[in-house]
């Protein structure tokens, strides 16, 4: 199956508000119509995927599909942000 959105996920040690995020950014893209794949990085147990995604702060939501590759700091507490900043396309956001 191919995938629309691909989204690594990038934190330190505790991913309680991460898994959070994956949900509603699983469901935000879901809603939209679209496939999405998120990956989870632990940097405490992977740090070789700091130098890899150029980590400046963690955590750090990264899009690697489709391109070009954008990054965001933060847990994105705010769902209609990341419409913008990721571009995900559709008609309406509705809460």
């Amino acid at each position: 199956m191919d995938v629309d959105f691909k989204f690594t996920f990038l934190f330190f040690g505790d991913s309680t508000r991460g898994d959070d995020l994956k949900k509603s950014l699983e469901k935000l893209i879901e809603r939209a119509g679209k496939i999405c794949e998120v990956e989870m990085v632990d940097l405490s147990i992977h740090p070789e995927a700091a130098a890899q995604y150029r980590v400046l702060a963690a955590p750090m939501l990264v899009r690697t599909h489709p391109l070009p590759i954008r990054k965001v700091i933060g847990y994105l507490t705010d769902l209609e942000q990341v419409v913008l900043v990721f571009g995900i396309e559709f008609i309406k956001f509705i809460d």
